[in-house]
């Protein structure tokens, strides 16, 4: 069974919004809902899409500013890692700073753990902990898929990335957790980034010259 990917890049960051879902069944999860709620449920609602649950990969503002209304739309829960609490309860002031008035998102309701199998959309995929651009950023590996793909956040880009200058980013953690969890997969893993294009674990492996030049 293979799953679809339909993907709205959204706000001014241009981050992208991942529908992940069954086209049988119709069910869906939504990764990263930074902005536009309006544009995703329209997105939702063409495809005939129900969402079963929300998964952030980390608490920055373009990633998580528009998990209430789509909570309220879909009546589903929201996860993220435990770690990223001090990062999400941040987002109304951090959105002030880019003079956003922004509400704050209620409390996310469950914290995910580091390999933390899940089952949804009649398969299972893994939550991989992966701490550098934020303390509590996670990946989402769908590993039995034929093709297999991971939903990545702001930890990999294609030829770059996560930045660490951000409040509670650490470098050292970064390249730890690209090197340690996401280089130690199947090269032939799809890496969907928060921005930009996708790219391949082998592909960031051979040339992403950030991750090469770390020692």
């Amino acid at each position: 069974m293979s799953l679809y990917v339909l993907t709205v890049p959204i706000g001014p960051f241009m981050q992208n919004c991942r529908f992940v879902y069954n086209k049988q069944s119709k069910e869906a999860l939504l990764f990263d809902p930074g902005d536009e709620p309006n544009r995703l449920i329209r997105e939702a609602q063409r495809l005939g899409l129900k969402i079963q649950a929300i998964f952030l990969t980390h608490g920055h503002l373009d990633h998580a500013s528009a998990v209430d209304a789509m909570r309220e739309y879909a009546q589903c829960d929201v996860y993220m890692h435990e770690k990223e609490r001090p990062v999400y309860e941040y987002l109304k002031a951090s959105a002030a700073v880019y003079g956003l008035n922004l509400p704050q998102p209620s409390p996310v309701d469950h914290y995910v753990k580091d390999n933390q199998e899940f089952s949804f959309l009649g398969t299972s995929f893994r939550a991989l902990f992966t701490p550098g651009h934020t303390p509590g950023g996670v990946c989402y590996f769908f590993f039995k898929e034929e093709d297999p793909f991971i939903v990545v956040g702001d930890t990999l880009f294609n030829g770059s990335v996560g930045r660490t200058d951000l409040p509670g980013g650490n470098q050292n953690h970064l390249f730890q957790s690209i090197k340690t969890k996401l280089y130690t997969l199947p090269e032939d893993v799809v890496v969907m980034s928060g921005h930009g294009p996708d790219t391949t674990i082998g592909h960031e492996k051979r040339t992403n010259p950030f991750v090469t030049a770390y020692h």
